[in-house]
C-alpha cells in the first residue's frame, strides 16, 4: 500500500507513513512535529500532528520542493491535508506557511471578488473560527452585503431597500431574499439589540450563505458571461 502513496518522481517520507491498519512502513522515523491547524469541529485553533509527510519536486525544471503533510487533530482526530513548499528557503530547509488542501480553506475566495467586500467576509470568518466571536462573524456578513449593496450602486435608502433595488433590478433575486432574511435580519440583531447573542450555528449558516453569494455574484456570473460572449461569437473566429 505504501508504494501506492509514493509519487512518480522521486519522493523522501519526513515522518514514516501508516497503512489503514495503523502499521507503519519500513521508513526511518523522524522527530516529532506539530503544526498549528483552525479545527471547524472543534471550533478552536489546535496542536496537530504530523502523522506522515512527503517532498516532491515542484516540477521537471525547479529546485523548488513541495511538501505535503497528514495532520491529525489531537482532539476529535479529524484529519488535515497541508502543502507547503521552500521557494523562498532555496538555499536552506525553511518552509512557507502552509496551504491546507483538505479540509479546503473556508475563508479564501475566488481573486474575481473585489478586494474589500472578501476582506469583509474574511474576517468575518476569521472571527468565527479563531475567537468564537459568532455575534461578531454575523455583523461581518451584514458588512458584506452591505459592501455588495454599494459596489453595484444600489439606490436604496438603507439595507432593505437596497437588497429590494438589486432585486429588481435582477441581480440574482433569489438569494437576495434569502439575504434580507438571512443575512439583514441576524446582522440586525447583532447589530441593535445589546443582549442578543448570535447562536453558533447561525452563524456558520451565515458564513456559508454569503459565500455562497459571493461565488454567485463575482465568479458563476461571470463565468457564465464568458459562456455566452463565446457562444456569440461566429465560428472561426475564437
Amino acid at each position: 500500500m505504501c508504494s501506492a502513496l509514493l509519487h512518480e518522481r522521486a519522493v523522501s517520507w519526513d515522518v514514516p507513513p501508516m497503512d489503514i491498519l495503523g502499521k507503519t512502513c519500513n521508513t526511518p522515523a523522524m522527530a516529532h512535529e506539530t503544526l498549528v491547524i483552525h479545527c471547524a469541529t472543534c471550533a478552536c485553533p489546535q496542536v496537530g500532528t504530523v502523522i506522515a509527510s512527503y517532498v516532491r519536486d515542484w516540477d521537471e525544471y525547479s529546485a523548488v520542493k513541495v511538501r505535503a503533510s497528514l495532520v491529525r487533530c489531537p482532539k476529535c482526530w479529524e484529519p488535515f491535508l497541508a502543502e507547503a513548499d521552500n521557494h523562498e528557503y532555496s538555499e536552506g530547509d525553511g518552509w512557507s506557511s502552509p496551504t491546507f488542501l483538505y479540509p479546503g480553506d473556508p475563508s479564501r475566495l475566488d481573486s474575481s471578488v473585489p478586494s474589500q467586500i472578501g476582506a469583509s467576509f474574511i474576517e468575518a470568518r476569521r472571527a468565527f473560527e479563531r475567537a468564537s466571536a459568532y455575534t461578531g462573524a454575523a455583523l461581518m456578513c451584514r458588512g458584506t452585503l452591505e459592501g455588495i449593496c454599494k459596489h453595484y450602486e444600489a439606490k436604496g435608502g438603507n439595507l432593505k431597500t437596497n437588497i429590494l433595488w438589486l432585486k429588481d433590478n435582477g441581480v440574482t433575486p433569489c438569494l437576495f431574499e434569502w439575504s434580507d432574511e438571512v443575512l439583514r435580519s441576524l446582522g440586525n440583531d447583532a447589530a441593535h439589540d445589546v443582549d442578543a447573542e448570535a447562536r453558533r450555528e447561525d452563524a456558520k449558516d451565515a458564513l456559508d450563505f454569503t459565500k455562497a453569494l459571493l461565488e454567485c455574484l463575482f465568479v458563476f456570473q461571470a463565468a457564465y458571461q464568458r459562456f455566452k460572449e463565446r457562444r456569440e461569437r461566429p465560428k472561426g473566429t475564437e
